[in-house]
């Protein structure tokens, strides 16, 4: 389930959905070197939800890698690259630091 069944779906609403409809909007499209700001406000987001689930400073630490996905997603208008790499991240999170 950490693995595979969440990122995909959080891929799927966020990268997918929520980026994909910030990109449309003229600012969404634009950014700050390689980086969108839809990529930007999407991975606040993100990182910000994670703020449930998790100690404030782990989910802060979750701002990186959801920009590196999300920068995957505007170069390749596509969610295969950010779900595999999502689904890698959580793995190796959990095995270095053991299911919640």
């Amino acid at each position: 389930m950490l693995v595979a069944v969440y990122p995909l779906l959080e891929e799927i609403v966020f990268r997918g959905a929520l980026q994909g409809w910030l990109r449309t909007f003229h600012w969404g499209a634009h950014g700050w070197g390689p980086l969108t700001y839809a990529n930007m406000l999407t991975s606040f987001v993100f990182a910000g939800l994670h703020g449930w689930a998790h100690p404030p400073l782990m989910a802060a630490l979750v701002l990186f890698p959801s920009l590196v996905f999300s920068y995957f997603r505007d170069r390749d208008n596509q969610l295969r690259i950010p779900i595999g790499l999502h689904g890698f991240y959580n793995g190796g999170y959990f095995w270095l630091y053991g299911a919640p």
